[in-house]
């Protein structure tokens, strides 16, 4: 259920209440004369058209004393069935998600903090190899209104808070990566963990995973499902991935480095990608005639990029991981022994035979190295 406050002036008032009877909304008067105060109460359904109504009129003409507020009740008694199935099926109107979108494009002091304590977090919990720790990190993190912020300015027609937002989104994500860095270089030893190797490997599943999960974050703004909304945070965080960066950018590994900021980059256009169509999707509409036209166009474009962007990515990460396989399984089809010497490498010859290392004389304390091609019996020794 939706509550409009609306404080306007008799005649709009009269005009505003037979549309709110005509949209099957209750509309009743809490203070009557030259300014009057009408409660419009939305039980379900999209508030959108009835806002829109009052919107437009008070930017035409208006007192300066005119206005509206939005707001939901926090408790309804008594309570029945009925009621709680209408409010079930309410939405988030247009001006609530742009609220959102308004704060996840502020810098604060908070925001900073918690970026940098995300990120020692994170770094913590994969130099430790703590899903726990890391999880923890990825809910401490302060990207779900900045990414809510990109998406909604571009839907929307605000292509200035976008950029905006992903300014905020970049820098806290630097924040993160850099104190990632001075946690590994503060750390007496550091070794490779599983959870690091996740977040630095180039893998096609992260990339489904960002969609699924910007696609999820629209659904739960638009439906205002908060129990869901800690479950998305998860998901969708990039905080892990960014932590990972740093470290490897600490222990200088460019193979790592690569890997991180590929991950970083996929699941950061996964992501915005996927919420930008989920709030499509949920028919997140321009309540403004005057931005329409800049939201199709920004809109438009921002998807056909984005999604060029993600099948680039999608078809190098699925190249990435069919190579992967090929190697494992060659090396995994490498023969414990051969003529009764262990197997210590491979070797690939110019024309592209693999051919297996044995030692020549295992009493020998510098082992001669006999070369042998499978199937091609011995080579001449090196």
């Amino acid at each position: 259920m939706k509550v409009i406050d609306a404080v306007v002036s008799r005649g709009r008032a009269d005009d505003l209440e037979d549309f709110a009877k005509q949209e099957g909304h209750r509309a009743v008067r809490l203070a009557d004369g030259d300014r009057v105060v009408l409660r419009v109460t939305v039980e379900a359904g999209d508030p959108d058209d009835f806002i829109s109504e009052i919107r437009d009129g008070l930017r035409r003409e208006s007192e300066e004393w005119e206005h509206y507020a939005t707001f939901e009740p926090s408790a309804i008694e008594p309570r029945n069935e009925e009621d709680d199935r209408q409010s079930e099926e309410s939405v988030a109107g247009t001006d609530e998600v742009e609220g959102l979108a308004a704060e996840g494009a502020t810098l604060s002091r908070s925001f900073l903090v918690l970026s940098v304590l995300s990120g020692v977090l994170a770094a913590a919990g994969l130099l430790r190899d703590s899903a726990a720790v890391l999880v923890g990190a990825m809910v401490l993190a302060p990207l779900f209104k900045p990414i809510a912020a990109i998406g909604v300015g571009v839907v929307l027609g605000q292509p200035s808070r976008a950029i905006k937002a992903f300014v905020l989104l970049a820098r806290s994500l630097a924040l993160a990566s850099g104190a990632a860095l001075v946690v590994t270089l503060l750390t007496a030893e550091v070794n490779g963990t599983a959870l690091l190797s996740l977040r630095t490997g180039i893998s096609p599943f992260d990339v489904v995973i960002a969609l699924a999960a910007g696609v999820s974050m629209a659904y739960v703004i638009v439906r205002r499902d908060a129990m869901a909304m800690v479950g998305i945070v998860v998901a969708a965080s990039l905080m892990p991935v960014a932590a990972a960066m740093g470290i490897a950018v600490a222990l200088w590994r460019p193979d790592l480095i690569g890997g991180a900021a590929f991950t970083l980059s996929s699941n950061v256009g996964g992501v915005l990608l996927g919420f930008i169509v989920g709030l499509r999707f949920e028919q997140l509409r321009v309540t403004d005639s005057r931005r329409e036209q800049v939201a199709q166009w920004v809109t438009r474009r921002s998807l056909i990029g984005g999604t060029v962007l993600m099948l680039l990515l999608t078809a190098f990460s699925v190249w990435t991981y069919i190579r992967a396989s090929d190697k494992a399984d060659e090396e995994a089809a490498v023969p414990e022994q051969i003529d009764g010497k262990p197997v210590v490498g491979t070797l690939q010859l110019e024309d592209g035979t693999r051919v297996l290392v044995v030692p020549d004389d295992e009493t020998i304390e510098d082992k001669q190295m006999v070369i042998r091609a499978e199937g091609h019996g011995s080579t001449p020794s090196e």
